[in-house]
């Protein structure tokens, strides 16, 4: 499936040794609080690239023609005869978001539980906040005068009790949601395990998407198929 969404071209050629690696004690202390605190693990050995949560996203959030909130990269191990390696990418909720700073209007904001949104009653359709992204996580939908969209962690679901629908829809259950201040079952698992990554590290920024499932080394690196 084809998506504007991000660059792959890019993304892909990156090696993974500059991305950084955490422990189970690395989340950024401004993720704690009295209150839910929401952020994803993706566990990488478990994602069969199927774009289950793809079109599902697609289809619950109705975003436009040729964009998706989230998508399925594809890498090769270059120097192993292994299998393709997938990499579902999406709006990493950054804990300092450039989209934020750059907004003329003030139309984006991060709630108490670390999701970040936008309030389409202030956006301009400027679009700022689609080159300030440095996942390429944000678009502008045309069919609403170009205002900004992109991954809010389906707080509408989570309002009704319910996971982000690419959670709830991925056949492996490579995808796991949780509150950071009150982690359970498989979630608080891989958050003791440590060993997580976050692609917000190369940027210098905290991120409340995290990956698991790989080990790193200087010799090994991903490339696009």
């Amino acid at each position: 499936m084809e998506s504007n969404l991000f660059s792959r071209r890019s993304f892909l050629k990156m090696s993974f040794w500059a991305i950084g690696l955490l422990s189970g004690g690395d989340v950024a202390m401004s993720m704690k609080g009295p209150w839910p605190s929401y952020a994803m693990i993706i566990d990488l050995q478990r994602c069969m690239g199927c774009e289950a949560c793809v079109v599902a996203c697609k289809i619950a959030q109705d975003t436009p023609y040729g964009v998706f909130n989230t998508i399925i990269a594809g890498f090769k191990d270059k120097f192993s005869e292994g299998p393709d390696l997938f990499m579902p990418l999406l709006c990493n909720h950054c804990e300092d978001p450039p989209c934020q700073k750059v907004c003329p209007q003030g139309a984006i904001s991060k709630l108490d539980n670390g999701i970040v949104v936008t309030d389409w009653g202030l956006c301009d359709g400027e679009g700022l906040c689609v080159k300030a992204c440095p996942f390429n996580a944000r678009h502008l939908d045309p069919r609403y005068s170009f205002r900004s969209a992109k991954c809010d962690f389906c707080v509408e679901r989570l309002a009704k009790g319910a996971v982000p629908i690419c959670v709830e829809t991925c056949p492996s259950h490579a995808r796991l949601f949780g509150d950071l201040n009150d982690p359970l079952g498989e979630f608080k698992e891989y958050l003791d395990k440590g060993g997580l990554f976050s692609l917000g590290k190369k940027h210098g920024l905290d991120t409340r998407v995290f990956y698991a499932g790989l080990s790193f080394s200087e010799n090994r690196g991903l490339l696009s198929k």
